[in-house]
């Protein structure tokens, strides 16, 4: 029932036809040149450890049985492409589990991509321990984690956790999101630096409405960002609308520790609370200061102040047994997690330190040829080319010194060399 693959030096296309099996897939200590997993709705173990990638992306497609984990954990995913992890027409089927735990994630304008809507049907999605970063600073949509529209429902949860974040924008959410049935959805004690050279940066970013009911919440908390919104809707018809008992929303005990933001950049008109759903926003900073909520949120949302206990901002209360108001502090049902009694608990993922990988130290010239496709290796330390003719656009030499092994002498010769029709040196 259960099939193994360990891959060490994996170059060719491995196809499984697991339709009956559990498929366990663990690559191990890994140098990966873009890498594609591909589900058929079988019952998936994916389990991608101390690893590395500098080129290509890795991606995930398809649907993924029930039951099924992907963990990607203590790897640098470091890409010249616009995206370093990318899910397409991905599927979470029931319970299914997706952890990227303690990675260096690096894209050009996204490092983690959800380029079709994602749907999490109680299981979940947990970006935890990361860092999550962009080399693009242009157009002001790069980010850490974009989605293009989500809904979690059914004690679902997306979880964003702990993670270092370097782009115009942490998280942003393109489509319209809708969390029901007890869902969750959470950016928690994220470390955000945006972006110096655009006009908007910010944590959390909607570029569609948001929908809670039935008990689901959203949660907003512990996060510290630099010259940055903690929370900013793009458009005046875009809404946030909360129904239920149960349902809540908590902004609470973030820090902005630099420059002049707007805390939040919300549409009043636009954001409705349906009692007895509650949306909760307190003890937030700026700097040392406790931020003015003057003019930002709307009737029927509810204020706190540093040095009060508010139970929902403090507790995820369907986990919570008591509250503590003297400390805020909660007990938890049994089955439930951390210090707010969440639904999701992160398995210890015990990484191995990663290989260091080889060098490759070749010292000879590519002499006397016309070269009009041209891929290049990065990890070496010796590229010469003598007599050469580039020609075209697909003779394109370009070198990426930050994906160089940089702790040695890099030697880059280029002499009596040709570029031409396209052909140029980057």
């Amino acid at each position: 029932r259960q099939r193994d693959l360990h891959c060490r030096d994996c170059a060719d296309p491995v196809v499984f036809d697991a339709s009956h099996h559990t498929l366990n897939i663990t690559l191990l200590h890994c140098v990966l040149m873009s890498m594609l997993i591909k589900g058929s709705g079988a019952r998936v173990h994916v389990n991608v450890t101390s690893s590395m990638m500098d080129s290509g992306e890795l991606e995930f497609r398809g649907d993924f049985g029930a039951s099924s984990q992907i963990l990607v954990a203590g790897s640098t995913i470091v890409t010249t492409s616009d995206h370093a992890i990318l899910f397409v027409k991905f599927t979470l089927s029931a319970k299914m589990t997706l952890l990227l735990l303690d990675n260096y994630i690096e894209g050009n304008r996204h490092a983690v991509y959800f380029i079709n809507d994602v749907v999490v049907d109680g299981g979940g999605i947990i970006v935890k321990g990361n860092t999550l970063s962009t080399t693009k600073d242009d157009d002001g949509v790069e980010s850490s984690v974009c989605v293009n529209a989500v809904a979690v429902k059914n004690g679902g949860y997306f979880d964003v956790e702990n993670n270092t974040m370097g782009s115009a924008v942490g998280v942003i959410l393109f489509g319209d999101t809708t969390v029901s049935s007890a869902g969750l959805l959470r950016v928690a004690d994220c470390t955000f630096v945006g972006g110096t050279e655009i006009f908007d940066p910010a944590l959390v970013y909607l570029s569609g409405s948001v929908t809670l009911e039935g008990g689901a919440q959203w949660r907003v908390e512990g996060n510290s960002v630099g010259a940055a919104s903690v929370l900013t809707i793009q458009y005046s018809w875009q809404r946030i609308y909360l129904s239920g008992s149960g349902t809540t929303v908590a902004l609470a005990k973030n820090r902005q520790v630099e420059g002049n933001a707007l805390f939040a950049k919300l549409f009043k008109s636009n954001t409705i609370v349906e009692s007895p759903a509650r949306f909760v926003v307190g003890c937030n900073l700026q700097g040392d200061e406790e931020v003015s909520y003057d003019g930002v949120f709307p009737e029927g949302v509810e204020v706190f102040r540093c040095g009060t206990c508010d139970d929902d901002a403090a507790c995820y209360m369907p986990g919570t047994e008591l509250v503590d108001r003297s400390s805020c502090s909660c007990s938890c049902k049994d089955g439930w997690h951390g210090a707010s009694c969440l639904p999701l608990e992160v398995p210890d993922a015990v990484v191995p330190p990663a290989a260091e990988r080889a060098v490759d130290g070749d010292t000879s010239c590519v002499v006397n040829q016309t070269l009009k496709n041209l891929t290049l290796k990065m990890w070496k330390t010796h590229h010469c080319y003598a007599g050469v003719t580039f020609s075209g656009m697909g003779a394109v030499l370009t070198f990426f010194l930050n994906s160089m092994p940089l702790h040695l002498p890099i030697n880059i010769t280029l002499t009596g060399c040709t570029f031409r029709e396209g052909a140029a040196l980057q």
